[in-house]
Protein backbone atom coordinates (compact mmCIF):
# COMPACT_ATOMS: atom_id res chain seq x y z
CA UNK A 1 0.00 0.00 0.00
CA UNK A 2 1.23 3.46 -0.98
CA UNK A 3 1.18 6.19 1.47
CA UNK A 4 0.17 9.61 -0.12
CA UNK A 5 2.12 12.59 1.16
CA UNK A 6 -0.84 15.41 1.62
CA UNK A 7 0.77 18.94 2.00
CA UNK A 8 -0.56 22.08 3.55
CA UNK A 9 -0.12 25.83 3.39
CA UNK A 10 3.42 26.73 4.49
CA UNK A 11 0.96 29.31 6.81
CA UNK A 12 -0.65 26.37 8.54
CA UNK A 13 0.45 25.34 11.87
CA UNK A 14 3.85 23.67 11.85
CA UNK A 15 2.02 20.59 13.63
CA UNK A 16 0.17 19.32 11.27
CA UNK A 17 -2.98 20.08 13.06
CA UNK A 18 -6.23 21.32 11.79
CA UNK A 19 -5.70 22.55 7.65
CA UNK A 20 -6.65 21.71 4.59
CA UNK A 21 -4.29 19.01 3.34
CA UNK A 22 -3.56 18.75 -0.52
CA UNK A 23 -2.36 15.58 -2.44
CA UNK A 24 -0.98 16.26 -5.49
CA UNK A 25 -1.91 13.08 -8.07
CA UNK A 26 -1.11 11.82 -11.14
CA UNK A 27 -4.32 13.02 -12.76
CA UNK A 28 -6.29 14.43 -9.79
CA UNK A 29 -6.00 16.90 -7.16
CA UNK A 30 -7.37 15.47 -3.84
CA UNK A 31 -8.02 17.78 -0.87
CA UNK A 32 -8.74 16.46 2.64
CA UNK A 33 -9.06 18.14 6.46
CA UNK A 34 -6.87 17.01 8.57
CA UNK A 35 -8.72 16.90 11.59
CA UNK A 36 -10.48 13.58 9.72
CA UNK A 37 -7.58 12.30 7.50
CA UNK A 38 -9.59 8.96 7.38
CA UNK A 39 -12.85 11.05 6.29
CA UNK A 40 -14.06 12.11 2.67
CA UNK A 41 -11.97 13.80 0.45
CA UNK A 42 -12.41 16.28 -2.46
CA UNK A 43 -11.09 15.05 -5.76
CA UNK A 44 -10.41 17.56 -8.53
CA UNK A 45 -8.89 17.63 -12.03
CA UNK A 46 -5.84 19.55 -12.29
CA UNK A 47 -8.04 21.99 -14.77
CA UNK A 48 -10.52 21.79 -12.47
CA UNK A 49 -8.18 22.94 -9.46
CA UNK A 50 -6.12 25.42 -11.43
CA UNK A 51 -9.43 27.54 -11.98
CA UNK A 52 -10.54 26.79 -8.28
CA UNK A 53 -7.53 28.40 -7.51
CA UNK A 54 -7.57 31.15 -9.54
CA UNK A 55 -11.40 32.06 -8.69
CA UNK A 56 -9.86 32.12 -4.60
CA UNK A 57 -7.56 34.59 -5.96
CA UNK A 58 -9.61 36.54 -7.97
CA UNK A 59 -12.34 36.39 -4.69
CA UNK A 60 -15.06 34.52 -7.59
CA UNK A 61 -17.60 32.65 -5.82
CA UNK A 62 -17.84 29.36 -7.17
CA UNK A 63 -20.03 26.50 -6.84
CA UNK A 64 -17.43 24.33 -5.29
CA UNK A 65 -16.73 26.76 -2.32
CA UNK A 66 -19.62 27.84 0.40
CA UNK A 67 -18.57 30.53 2.80
CA UNK A 68 -19.48 30.00 6.12
CA UNK A 69 -20.67 33.05 8.49
CA UNK A 70 -17.68 32.54 10.82
CA UNK A 71 -15.16 33.30 8.80
CA UNK A 72 -14.64 29.65 7.58
CA UNK A 73 -15.48 27.56 4.42
CA UNK A 74 -17.12 24.32 2.80
CA UNK A 75 -15.79 22.59 0.11
CA UNK A 76 -18.83 20.68 -1.70
CA UNK A 77 -18.03 18.56 -4.47
CA UNK A 78 -20.74 15.77 -5.30
CA UNK A 79 -21.63 14.16 -1.63
CA UNK A 80 -18.64 15.32 -0.15
CA UNK A 81 -18.50 18.21 1.94
CA UNK A 82 -15.30 19.42 3.80
CA UNK A 83 -15.36 22.23 6.47
CA UNK A 84 -12.94 24.20 7.27
CA UNK A 85 -12.88 27.24 10.35
CA UNK A 86 -11.95 30.47 9.80
CA UNK A 87 -7.95 29.92 10.68
CA UNK A 88 -7.36 26.83 8.58
CA UNK A 89 -9.16 28.60 5.53
CA UNK A 90 -7.27 31.78 5.99
CA UNK A 91 -4.00 29.48 5.81
CA UNK A 92 -4.93 27.84 3.07
CA UNK A 93 -6.22 31.15 1.06
CA UNK A 94 -2.63 32.29 2.23
CA UNK A 95 -0.62 29.34 0.66
CA UNK A 96 -2.91 29.92 -2.64
CA UNK A 97 -2.31 32.86 -3.17
CA UNK A 98 1.84 32.70 -2.54
CA UNK A 99 2.01 30.33 -5.02
CA UNK A 100 2.26 27.28 -3.26
CA UNK A 101 -0.06 25.01 -5.38
CA UNK A 102 0.76 25.99 -8.59
CA UNK A 103 2.60 23.40 -9.54
CA UNK A 104 -0.31 20.35 -8.52
CA UNK A 105 -2.10 21.92 -11.33
CA UNK A 106 0.25 20.72 -13.97
CA UNK A 107 2.00 17.75 -12.93
CA UNK A 108 3.01 15.91 -9.66
CA UNK A 109 5.35 17.66 -8.74
CA UNK A 110 6.03 19.40 -5.14
CA UNK A 111 6.56 23.01 -4.87
CA UNK A 112 9.54 23.63 -2.16
CA UNK A 113 7.35 25.91 -0.52
CA UNK A 114 4.73 23.26 0.43
CA UNK A 115 4.87 21.80 3.90
CA UNK A 116 4.47 18.45 4.51
CA UNK A 117 1.59 17.03 6.38
CA UNK A 118 2.28 14.91 9.11
CA UNK A 119 0.53 11.48 9.10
Amino acid sequence: MTTKTFRKSTASGPDGGNCVEVFPGADVVEVRDSKDRDGPVAAFTPTAWAALCTALLAGDPTDTIRPLADGGAQIRQGPTALTFTRSEWDAFLTGVGNGEFDQLQESRHTSPHLAPATR
